[in-house]
């Protein structure tokens, strides 16, 4: 007889103490939350074994960027190295970033936020140092020119004649 009338009693009380609950959810739900926002980019792993090193914060940037570029076209590069090169050292904004990844390299532009030129490290034949920059021999031609001057202290020259 007793949880005749106990039974609703504690439904009520129960029901009211979620709707209380609920009242103080919806009053609280626009406060400041800690982490809400990301305050760096992901940290990047490195290589086909995904190792980690200490934070870069243009690593983190140029994953992150190639991730989403082109509807994903470069997120599952295997980053290695990047390497920033300023044309114009009064021009900061206007920057590259040479990106070494274990399955291509690529040339970034930051002014344009695009890939200027990739191509698969499969296709290189050799690679040579010259006085201010790096030669790189592919072994099938490329679609654009066959000289890239990016800055003065640093040439990126592809050499496409292939193997004949």
């Amino acid at each position: 007889m007793t949880g005749l009338l106990l039974k609703p009693a504690t439904s009520l009380f129960d029901a009211a103490a979620q709707a209380s609950e609920g009242i103080k959810n919806t009053a609280t739900y626009f406060d400041e939350k800690p982490n809400s926002e990301r305050q760096r980019f992901p940290r990047p792993f490195y290589g086909t074994e995904q190792f980690y090193r200490p934070y870069l914060a243009t690593d983190a940037e140029v994953k992150y960027l190639l991730h989403f570029y082109n509807e994903g076209e470069f997120a599952n590069v295997s980053l290695l190295y990047t390497f920033d090169i300023f044309p114009d050292q009064k021009d900061k904004e206007d920057y590259f970033v040479l990106i070494l990844a274990a399955e291509k390299i690529l040339l970034w532009s930051f002014k344009k936020g695009k890939v200027i030129w990739n191509f698969n490290t499969n296709e290189m034949e050799k690679i040579g140092v010259v006085d201010n920059g790096i030669v790189i021999g592919l072994k099938h031609p490329q679609k654009s020119g066959s000289v890239m001057r990016i800055a003065t202290l640093f040439v990126v020259t592809i050499d496409c004649r292939g193997r004949r």
